[in-house]
């Protein structure tokens, strides 16, 4: 019953468990990311969840 509190508390506290366990890098948002790139660049994120440019998974094709 989420009425009592501290059923409320148990089941938030679940909950918080499960995604610390299961979905470390669940981003709540995507950073918009405008810029211009050459069309030959593959791997560049349309929209970032961070602010971080992470170029791992980035190549040129021809």
């Amino acid at each position: 019953d989420t009425t009592d509190p501290a059923g409320r508390t148990a089941l938030l506290q679940k909950a918080q468990k499960f995604i610390a366990d299961e979905y470390v890098n669940g981003y709540i948002f995507q950073l918009a990311k405008t810029g211009v790139a050459n069309a030959k660049i593959n791997g560049l994120w349309e929209n970032s969840p961070t602010q971080a440019n992470d170029m791992t998974g980035v190549s040129w094709s021809d």
